[in-house]
């Protein structure tokens, strides 16, 4: 995906339910952090979102607070990349 070659996440979220991913974007909101792109995998024990991140909207206090609102949603943030 084009829009993940800049700055992107990939996030794990254990299990499946109606609203996952409304609840996932809701730390990106609050920080107000866009997305570029949005792709997801079902994996054996839930599902694996890759993140675009629009650089112009965010920082490195607002990724790291973002970061920490998905751990303590129980999800896994396993890769945090910039490839610009």
């Amino acid at each position: 995906l084009a829009n993940l070659d800049v700055k992107s996440m990939t996030v794990e979220a254990r299990g499946d339910r109606a609203g996952l991913l409304r609840d996932l974007l809701l730390p990106f909101e609050e920080q107000g952090i866009s997305l570029t792109a949005i792709d997801s995998h079902k994996s054996k024990d839930g599902i694996r979102f890759e993140l675009g991140i629009d650089e112009t909207t965010s920082s490195t206090e607002t990724i790291i607070t973002t970061v920490a609102a998905l751990q303590k949603m129980g999800c896994s943030v396993v890769e945090i990349s910039n490839n610009s």
